[in-house]
């Protein structure tokens, strides 16, 4: 199934299997991070959402989310914004909500990720 709808700022969950080493494993939540004006590729570059825990809060690549109706987030939880990763259109199974308000900043600690120094 080909999804034509994927936008900047969805969270879907994503299939992530098979995987190797430390890169994520199973299906789970991401939110989608490229811009809307990709065209020409059944890709989309996502970072992917894990659930929260206290000591998260000293890590810097970590964006909190708290679970609300808008994102379908069922806990409090973390984009990874180290574990960005890009997919194909066919990996993502079902939309859960987004994060379009939160998105400036998902992407700007995505880019701190990559910053050079």
């Amino acid at each position: 199934m080909k999804n034509a709808n994927i936008l900047q700022g969805d969270i879907w969950l994503v299939n992530f299997n098979p995987t190797l080493g430390d890169e994520i494993q199973k299906i789970k939540p991401a939110v989608v991070i490229n811009s809307n004006i990709v065209i020409g590729l059944d890709l989309k570059i996502v970072a992917t959402i894990t659930s929260w825990k206290p000591d998260y809060d000293k890590i810097w690549w970590l964006y909190k989310l708290n679970s609300n109706k808008i994102n379908g987030l069922d806990t409090e939880s973390v984009v990874n914004c180290f574990q960005i990763l890009s997919v194909s259109n066919l990996r993502f199974t079902k939309k859960i909500g987004n994060c379009k308000s939160d998105i400036e900043e998902i992407v700007a600690a995505s880019q701190n990720c990559l910053e050079i120094i």
